[in-house]
């Protein structure tokens, strides 16, 4: 199933995250069952999209490659030099992310059936 990145939220975010940082490949059995160690909340690496400690290092990697945020209304737009267009979250770690894994990976992504 094909997902548009800037609409993505949630576990489908959070696993497009865990894709584009490589850490997918490093644990290949969590591609079948990412949605279960998900939801039990066991293992910060598949909640980078509101963990700090998770998603906050790759924001810093993202500094220096033209990071661009700014508050819009309730929102946070980023933006990232090479990404065509703004990203847009509830968070920083959401809009910054999202711009993330459209440099990494595009701005539409094939994601598991099951996921959602």
């Amino acid at each position: 199933m094909k997902v548009i990145v800037a609409d993505a939220e949630g576990i489908v975010l959070d696993y497009l995250v865990c894709e584009a940082a490589g850490l997918l490949a490093a644990y290949p059995r969590t591609r079948r069952k990412f949605k279960k160690i998900w939801e039990s909340g066991l293992f910060d690496y598949t909640h980078p999209t509101t963990k700090w400690k998770q998603g906050g290092p790759i924001i810093d990697k993202l500094r220096g490659k033209g990071l661009q945020l700014a508050e819009v209304d309730t929102t946070v737009r980023a933006s990232l030099d090479g990404v065509e267009g703004f990203y847009y979250g509830d968070t920083t770690l959401e809009a910054v992310l999202k711009c993330y894994v459209a440099s990494e990976l595009g701005k539409e992504v094939e994601v598991p059936e099951g996921l959602i």
